[in-house]
């Protein structure tokens, strides 16, 4: 009982800013690092400590905050593809708010077959989530 009741105090929502809906839990953050990454480092965000997060530049110029997780409901939209890459031997597709479509990131898998697809994961752009136990804490309750 006292590992559930751990689990539940550390454990936070990573939630979609345009809709609040789920995408991920805080369990699911890895650290992943990018080889293409500007710039990489560690801070406390989800109620988790030590959490990888860089800065990714699309071709367009675009820096990105993000973070890496194994799990997201958010959905890979379009065709897989293998160019501009942030993470060689990946195919990767945006993935977008399974309810309110905001664009929140996207979904890399192996290119190599033989890989499992355990080693798919996400890339969450920090500015399009938010946290469950920060959003709570700026609702005001009646007293």
């Amino acid at each position: 009982m006292n590992a559930l009741k751990n689990y539940l105090l550390h454990c936070d929502k990573i939630l979609c800013r345009g809709c609040g809906i789920d995408l991920a839990s805080s369990q699911n953050i890895i650290s992943k690092l990018s080889p293409s990454s500007q710039q990489s480092f560690l801070d406390t965000l989800f109620n988790t400590e030590n959490v990888l997060i860089q800065i990714l530049l699309s071709e367009f110029f675009f820096n990105f905050p993000v973070i890496t997780t194994t799990h997201s409901s958010c959905v890979g939209v379009g065709e897989w593809e293998d160019s501009e890459n942030w993470f060689p031997d990946y195919q990767w597709k945006p993935c977008v708010c399974s309810e309110c479509g905001t664009y929140v990131g996207w979904v890399f898998k192996p290119i190599d077959l033989d890989i499992s697809d355990t080693d798919t994961f996400f890339v969450l752009i920090l500015t399009n989530i938010i946290s469950e136990t920060f959003l709570d804490s700026t609702i005001i309750y009646p007293k």
